[in-house]
């Protein structure tokens, strides 16, 4: 298994050529290892939503919702709330 960090940098990376399937797969991996800040959180989400994995992409929009409202960023935090809407 790669490290947390290794994950986290290939599934930006992936995110960032549209490859969800590699990001949703490096970015659990990484998240499993060390809970996900919110930005990677909602790359996360999405890579899930354009998967059509519904209930998966609901499940970390939930969490980018609460590590936004933790870290004192109420304006992030309702962005993912619509989009748990």
């Amino acid at each position: 298994m790669s490290d947390a960090a290794s994950e986290l940098r290939t599934g930006r990376a992936a995110f960032e050529r549209g490859d969800w399937r590699d990001t949703y797969a490096r970015l659990s991996s990484a998240d499993r290892q060390a809970p996900l800040p919110g930005a990677d959180l909602e790359l996360l989400a999405t890579a899930a939503y354009l998967l059509g994995e519904d209930d998966a992409s609901t499940e970390w929009w939930e969490r980018a919702v609460h590590e936004w409202s933790r870290t004192g960023r109420p304006g992030r935090s309702a962005r993912c709330a619509f989009w748990v809407s």
